[in-house]
């Protein structure tokens, strides 16, 4: 099927620091334009894990 991509994905920064909610939003903001200027329809959103979602680093920090 390959006219519907789901995707599933982190964002962290790479000093391992806070991430301000603003970024996220900034991302979202920026893949909602990209989409509709390419003629997409996109759904879904971010959210803060739940406490114990993750144990640590989600990713190897550089």
């Amino acid at each position: 099927m390959e006219d519907v991509w789901l995707f599933n994905f982190a964002l962290e920064k790479q000093d391992g620091k806070k991430l301000v909610e603003s970024k996220a939003t900034e991302l979202l903001d920026l893949i909602t334009l990209w989409s509709e200027e390419n003629g997409f329809q996109i759904g879904g959103g971010y959210r803060a894990p739940d406490p114990g979602e993750f144990d640590g680093d989600i990713f190897k920090l550089k």
